[in-house]
């Protein structure tokens, strides 16, 4: 942190400009029925540097010493925690009286000197720039900032009336800063329905029935689909089980040139091996095969490009290698997310693979299908400490096919549409960004001075206008 040069402004050390600096007290015996004191903690503080009461807890109302008790206008600075969050400070700006904690700092100002908004924005933006990171004092298990740093803490010091000018700037950009941040969530939710919604018109028969006008000599699915049970009748014998699916009546409306079938009969299902005990064997891992597992199929959007673990040939030996475009389906943790093998992998039982039938069933389409209906997927999971679903219960899962033409372009539109959305989520996503952004560059320019021809001085005219006798 260098001086400042700037006209009307001071650098001083911050421990000539208190009147109070004082740790609060410990506490081993809180509760979190609402009775008692308020007691903050440093988990009280957000990164936004506000008060966050939605973890508060409470102690006995005659714990610790009364004079250690929070007033409105106090700043709370968070003195011992992890390196990177040691030095949040918030603005004590409520009425009650709360105890704070011994990893709290509370720190009072002359405010005829010093605004305590003013102190409270600039030491949060010195943690934000890592200053507190840099001078705290690391131990074994937490780092901490002492009084000592405190005190030697370089301020910058405009006049007052620029101090409340900067406060209040700070106010006005934060309620812009919400405010776009409401809207700019409420698009994201947007975005996800929109999703959703495209989804449900893919897999009904919506989002293709132009395409089906157009292509009315389309052979139905329901012959593929005949074809392949007649295939089995004979290959199987008295071994062939009729595929189990609910009454029509009772299934969602879907075009003529649909059909309804169960998952075995849309190429081969299966579960991923992994037959060594224990699972987690150093001995199979560190190869070249990747090994897919549930989080990785959770995070993968749909399709599977990465992966956090590798088998070797010990791990591939007691496992399977499943081909590019399996489709990967989730039964256990994360129930029912699916994606797409992009590359040959292996996964363990928690996972079942489908290799879709060919000329019957589109794995793309599958995918899409099975994100479709996770939903009612996760309704069949029993009601244990970790809910799953199996094999038998899949097996059984009706599945709306179109005509392998038709699954194509139902795809294909899709990926159309999500290509659009996802561009709009990257604006949304890089615009939340910015907001975060804009807001800590106005007030590091505030603090260096930058902004007072424009805005620090407009907003300090305003107040004292407000101030003067009318």
């Amino acid at each position: 942190m260098t001086d400042l040069q700037v006209d009307g402004w001071a650098t001083m050390l911050l421990g000539s400009l208190l009147t109070d600096i004082q740790p609060g007290f410990a506490s081993g015996k809180h509760n979190s029925t609402g009775e008692g004191l308020p007691h903050l903690r440093p988990m009280n503080v957000s990164s936004k540097g506000r008060i966050d009461r939605s973890v508060l807890k409470y102690v006995e109302p005659t714990a610790g010493r009364a004079d250690l008790r929070l007033r409105h206008g106090d700043v709370l600075f968070n003195n011992t925690n992890s390196p990177e969050l040691v030095g949040k400070t918030a603005l004590f700006d409520q009425d009650d009286e709360p105890a704070f904690s011994n990893h709290m700092t509370r720190l009072r100002t002359d405010p005829a000197k010093l605004e305590p908004a003013y102190l409270a924005l600039r030491l949060h933006q010195a943690w934000r720039e890592g200053y507190f990171a840099e001078h705290c004092n690391n131990h074994v298990s937490q780092a901490s900032v002492g009084r000592d740093v405190l005190r030697a803490f370089p301020i910058e010091l405009p006049p007052l009336e620029v101090q409340q000018a900067i406060a209040a700037l700070s106010s006005s950009v934060d309620g812009h800063g919400i405010s776009s941040r409401h809207h700019l969530a409420a698009a994201q939710r947007a975005i996800e329905r929109f999703r959703q919604a495209v989804l449900a018109a893919a897999c009904s028969g919506r989002l293709t029935a132009d395409w089906r006008d157009k292509h009315p000599d389309v052979e139905p699915a329901d012959r593929a689909i005949e074809r392949r049970r007649d295939a089995k009748r004979e290959e199987l014998g008295r071994r062939y089980k009729e595929p189990r699916l609910p009454d029509p009546t009772e299934l969602p409306k879907i075009p003529e040139t649909w059909t309804w079938a169960a998952l075995p009969e849309l190429g081969e299902l299966g579960r991923g091996k992994s037959k060594h005990r224990p699972r987690n064997d150093p001995r199979l891992y560190g190869g070249p095969y990747p090994f897919i597992q549930t989080g990785d199929v959770a995070r993968s959007g749909g399709k599977l490009k990465s992966h956090s673990q590798t088998y070797n040939s010990v791990g591939l030996a007691q496992s399977r290698l499943w081909p590019e475009r399996t489709v990967c389906i989730t039964i256990a943790a994360n129930i029912a997310d699916s994606g797409l093998l992009t590359y040959p992998a292996c996964f363990p039982d928690s996972v079942v693979g489908l290799i879709a039938g060919e000329g019957i069933a589109v794995p793309e389409y599958m995918e899409l299908f099975i994100r479709t209906a996770r939903r009612d997927l996760s309704a069949f999971a029993p009601a244990t400490a970790q809910a799953n679903i199996n094999l038998a219960i899949l097996s059984e899962v009706a599945v709306a096919l179109p005509p392998a033409e038709e699954q194509r372009e139902v795809v294909g539109r899709v990926e159309a549409i999500y290509t659009v959305g996802n561009k709009i989520e990257a604006a949304i996503q890089a615009a939340t960004k910015r907001v975060e952004r804009s807001a800590q560059a106005v007030l590091a320019k505030a603090f260096r001075g930058e902004l007072r021809p424009a805005g620090v001085e407009t907003v300090s005219a305003e107040l004292a206008a407000k101030r003067a006798p009318s």
